[in-house]
């Protein structure tokens, strides 16, 4: 830890000048848990908040470096169905040499500050089950900042991919160019907090759908988000290293032996959005080993999706051969109803991983 003046750090708004530097601090910072991540952003730091929405994003300065950053988004969101915003906080990092400074808390004060003075009343954020260094900002560290409280907690399933489908003649898969995306927004408005999207954002997804008698009964979006992050694998479980030096040292053509390797990318396909009509759930467990395979023909390592442990749609992942993270969404209220924002943290939620 080292030990700082105040007036030593200077917190300002980020440009693209800060590219690199934020680069850099991505670098040097990772997500603690029983698995460690590392997200780095390569080659445009900024490339993925400008995905998501209307972005601000704070630096700390020091010594003529960048050693902390934390960043909020303005997304529209659907809560209890109805559409609405909210601000999503992330990027929070404080270099290494700078942690228990309490540049961290000066950081979400004042990014807290300026989002509030510009109309912002509702905060999301998520979380890695077990990195310890930011959940201790929800233990009482923030002065000027309203309680973070958890909300749902999602089952991150690191699905492992396969050549192997799920037959079945009731139903057919499809490719489809001219897909309805507001079955997608059909599907997120009945969570009780999911992303509502433009249509846009599907741009950069393949959707393949299951139809029967040519109506659409299943769909699924997914996504690689290589140009816009790339995942570095950090630490594993003890019980995990075993597998990958296998898999290293042999050259298994089974994709079960496919696992990353210690501080090295790890390739992965996300499921950014599903729909399903309820008398065809059998085809939602269809499209997932229809994505198992598109994983398996681009050699990822995953088919990665977020799934709230209290969703219905739960057992559906559950099914196939995978790892597993836990991941917890949190929330700061600046102005909501308390019994909606009691009913926003305890009703089934959506995140699409490919984003976070």
């Amino acid at each position: 830890m080292k030990t700082i003046a105040e007036e030593a750090v200077m917190i300002r708004d980020a440009d693209q000048s800060d590219n690199e530097g934020l680069l850099s601090l991505a670098a040097s910072s990772g997500m603690r848990g029983k698995f460690s991540f590392r997200v780095e952003r390569k080659p445009d730091f900024f490339r993925l908040l400008q995905r998501k929405g209307n972005y601000l994003v704070k630096v700390a300065v020091a010594e003529g470096r960048i050693v902390g950053s934390v960043s909020v988004v303005e997304t529209n969101v659907f809560i209890g169905g109805k559409s609405c915003k909210a601000y999503y906080a992330c990027d929070f990092r404080v270099h290494p040499d700078y942690r228990g400074s309490g540049l961290g808390v000066r950081l979400v004060e004042e990014v807290y500050r300026q989002s509030v003075s510009q109309g912002a009343d509702l905060f999301f954020g998520v979380m890695l089950l077990g990195n310890r260094e930011v959940a201790s900002y929800l233990s009482g560290k923030l002065r000027t900042v309203p309680p973070i409280v958890a909300g749902s907690v999602f089952r991150v399933f690191q699905i492992i991919p396969s050549a192997t489908e799920i037959k079945n003649s009731k139903y057919r898969i499809e490719a489809v160019d001219d897909f309805r995306y507001e079955l997608f927004s059909e599907e997120m408005k009945l969570y009780g907090f999911a992303p509502n999207y433009p249509n846009d954002i599907y741009k950069d997804t393949r959707i393949w759908c299951v139809t029967e008698n040519g109506v659409v009964v299943a769909a699924i979006a997914i996504a690689a988000s290589e140009e816009l992050k790339q995942e570095v694998l950090v630490d594993v479980p003890g019980y995990i290293k075993p597998l990958m030096k296998l898999a290293e040292q042999v050259k298994w053509t089974n994709s079960r032996m496919n696992l990353p390797r210690l501080n090295g990318n790890i390739r992965v396909l996300y499921i950014r959005s599903f729909y399903i009509r309820d008398e065809h759930q059998e085809a939602l467990r269809i499209l997932i080993a229809h994505a198992r395979k598109q994983a398996y023909k681009q050699q990822c390592h995953f088919l990665t999706v977020g799934i709230d442990e209290r969703s219905k749609y739960l057992r559906f992942f559950s099914s196939f051969p995978k790892f597993t993270l836990k991941s917890g969404l949190y929330f700061c209220n600046n102005g909501m109803s308390p019994d909606v924002f009691d009913a926003l943290r305890q009703g089934v939620s959506f995140m699409d991983y490919s984003l976070v």
